[in-house]
């Protein structure tokens, strides 16, 4: 980002080129503040639209930074929806790791969604720089389109997403298991059946006769009472 912000043209006979350069200096001299000042009047100006397309994802991912720390969430949105809606957005992660998260906190399920499952699919190693918190809470919810839910859901599991310090990421994959039975999927609830190894889930399962006959309930990873001494082990 540093580099596109030094490297993008500006158009002269007016202070954007002042305005960029400053950008640029505090974005050098690792001045968040600074840039994230320095990004708003740079976003704010009548001729932003005449910066090179690179230049401006950085100056709107910054901005919506910016507005984060004044507590703007909605004008933070507007500037990650502009920033993603650049035909070079396909380039950074950044931006929609950052509106999956802003979009969560103001209960905007659908474009939350949305956005963590284009970085589950596209950056997928990137995925841990979300909160574990933030993540189920965006996989887990009802209120988001049940389709796209199940599309998030099989992105973390290719990408085989853990959770921080616990590890297994059970909740989810049970979730997976459901909407995969209603979509009529049998193999595919099987598949996340066999990644669930957390013992409320594995309780879960063993009790809802919706799952019968996607595991063997014999086989020790869907023993309750070995998963909590593994638990605890």
């Amino acid at each position: 980002r540093a580099a596109a912000v030094a490297k993008s043209g500006v158009p002269a006979g007016n202070d954007l080129p002042e305005l960029v350069e400053a950008l640029r200096r505090a974005v050098a001299n690792k001045d968040e503040a600074g840039a994230r000042r320095r990004s708003v009047a740079v976003a704010d100006h009548a001729d932003f639209a005449t910066l090179d397309e690179p230049l401006r994802g950085v100056v709107l991912y910054i901005a919506a930074l910016a507005a984060v720390d004044a507590n703007d969430n909605p004008r933070a949105l507007a500037r990650l929806r502009q920033a993603v809606a650049l035909p070079t957005a396909g380039d950074s992660f950044e931006p929609w790791l950052l509106r999956a998260e802003v979009a969560w906190w103001e209960e905007n399920d659908e474009e939350a969604v949305e956005a963590l499952t284009r970085v589950a699919e596209r950056w997928p190693d990137h995925l841990g720089d979300l909160s574990t918190f933030a993540v189920n809470g965006i996989a887990l919810s009802d209120a988001a389109d049940k389709r796209k839910r199940l599309r998030l859901l099989q992105a973390l599991s290719a990408a085989d997403y853990r959770y921080r310090h616990l590890g297994s990421a059970s909740p989810l994959w049970l979730a997976l298991a459901t909407l995969e039975l209603e979509a009529g999927n049998r193999d595919g609830a099987r598949a996340a059946v066999a990644k669930v190894d957390r013992t409320p889930e594995i309780v879960h399962l063993r009790s809802d006769r919706r799952y019968d006959g996607l595991f063997d309930r014999d086989d020790p990873q869907f023993d309750a009472a070995r998963a909590a001494q593994r638990e605890v082990d």
